[in-house]
């Protein structure tokens, strides 16, 4: 056997060696493709839960009695409340709001998607127009990340324009 053939012979035992090289890192990418997506999946999943949680502590906070009169009474006329019932409206307000702010964030994280915050944007503005909840809106959004704030804001100024 001359030097040419055992060239020959290690060149086509390398092109061997790529070519399953390239298959094994084909499959590995496959696999990794496939354990990315169903992370993001749960992701997505353990968001919306966390979402559904933020939501439901504000549930519970209207399922008291007193503090849902005290909401009813504020959302008509944040005026009428007094110190202590100002801020028990203000907690249940927070809770919401903030409930709110959650989900902005994911969104900028984009881990919740635009069209569902659309769809709770809707449902805000619908709270927030309420006579005395724009009161305390205008009173306390100072508190709260600016971006989120505008963002709101620009929400609501495009409603009234419509």
């Amino acid at each position: 056997m001359n030097w040419e053939a055992i060239a020959a012979i290690g060149q086509i035992i390398g092109a061997i060696a790529v070519v399953a090289t390239l298959f094994y890192l084909a499959v590995e990418i496959r696999q990794n493709s496939r354990i990315v997506e169903e992370n993001s999946r749960q992701l997505r999943l353990g968001e919306v839960d966390a979402t559904l949680q933020s939501f439901a502590r504000y549930r519970a906070l209207l399922a008291e009695p007193e503090l849902a009169d005290i909401y009813r009474r504020g959302s008509a006329d944040f005026a009428v409340l007094s110190e202590t019932e100002k801020i028990q409206f203000n907690a249940i307000l927070d809770e919401y709001v903030l409930s709110y702010w959650a989900l902005f964030h994911r969104l900028n994280e984009q881990a919740y998607d635009k069209s569902d915050w659309q769809a709770h944007l809707s449902a805000l503005s619908k709270v927030l127009t309420q006579p005395g909840i724009t009161v305390w809106w205008n009173e306390r959004k100072s508190s709260l990340p600016a971006k989120f704030v505008a963002s709101i804001d620009n929400y609501l100024a495009e409603q009234q324009a419509t």
